[in-house]
Formats: C-alpha cells, structure tokens, sequence
C-alpha cells in the first residue's frame, strides 16, 4: 500500500470560544436602587460575533503568532515571518453557526506538536487583542496616541 507513504498526515486541532455579547450598561442610581440594565447590541449579537471573527482571521494575528512560535517551526525550515503567517492563515478555519455565540477555530499542520502550539497561541493573542479592542476608549486610545505625535519642522 503506497498511499500513505506519499501522502503526508495532516494533524488537526480545534477549539470553541464562548462569545459574551450581552451588554450590562450602569446608570445612576435610581430611587429604587436598580442601577443596570441588560440590552442586546443586536437581536442575534451578529455584528458581534463577526467582529471576533475578523479579528481572529486577521493577518496581524497570524503574523504575531507566527512571530512567537518562530517561522521555523511553522515551516519547517528556516524562513520569513510573513510565508509563515500566509501557511497559519491559510491552514486556519474559523466559522461560527447562525444564531450560536460559540466560534469555532480549527487549525491544521503535519506536525501534531504545531498544531496544538499554534491553536494554543492563535487563543491566547485573541485574548489579548480582545481585551484591548473592547476596553472602554481601547481602540480610540491607541488612535489618538499616535495621531497627536508632535511635528518638528
């Protein structure tokens, strides 16, 4: 049997992300005590959801991955960060069913230590990357930072 010997294993690993969009706004203190209220963003938390996704297949994040985990590893060689990141992205699938909050990131690669290296990696920028955009003013923070740089001239 040839088959397999010139077909390369491919090892798999997946993991789920429980997505949160259920917003709990304070306000001041009314003369009943209640001081919150939940509201939904939307009715199915879609634009939500499809803003981790986007951050999740971002290029910027398979680049920072790959990045820590080193190209070599990824590729098996010696090689550029960004052929590294481009073999992360391409092997990275990420879906989440209609109307879940759970996504879904599977993460392929012929070797079975990488796979989990680079899922494991892939979740742990996420979370930071999360944290930072959804912090109150995060990505507002970072914009003004960089455009009130002083000029000399």
């Amino acid at each position: 049997m040839i088959i397999p010997l010139m077909w390369p294993r491919s090892y798999e690993s997946s993991a789920e992300l429980l997505i949160k969009y259920v917003l709990d706004n304070r306000l001041p203190s009314g003369p009943d005590g209640n001081t919150s209220r939940v509201t939904l963003p939307d009715a199915a938390g879609r634009n939500i959801i499809n803003t981790e996704l986007h951050i999740l297949t971002s290029l910027d994040l398979a680049q920072e991955v790959a990045t820590n985990i080193t190209p070599a590893k990824i590729l098996g060689k010696d090689g550029n960060v960004l052929v590294a990141a481009a073999r992360i992205h391409r092997n990275m699938t990420v879906d989440a069913p209609p109307g879940s909050d759970v996504i879904r990131i599977v993460f392929k690669h012929s070797d079975p230590l990488v796979v989990q290296q680079v899922l494991q990696q892939v979740i742990a920028t996420y979370l930071d990357r999360h944290a930072e955009i959804h912090r109150p003013g995060g990505a507002y923070d970072e914009f003004s930072a960089k455009g009130n740089r002083q000029v000399e001239g």
